[in-house]
C-alpha cells in the first residue's frame, strides 16, 4: 500500500489517545 510511515504514526497516536480517553472515562464513571 501507499501508506506512509508518518501516517501510520498519526493513526497509532490517535488510537492510543482514544484508548486513553476510554480508560479515563471508565475510571471516572
Amino acid at each position: 500500500g501507499f501508506i506512509q510511515e508518518n501516517e501510520v504514526q498519526i493513526f497509532g497516536y490517535a488510537r492510543t489517545k482514544l484508548s486513553d480517553d476510554e480508560l479515563r472515562n471508565r475510571i471516572r464513571g
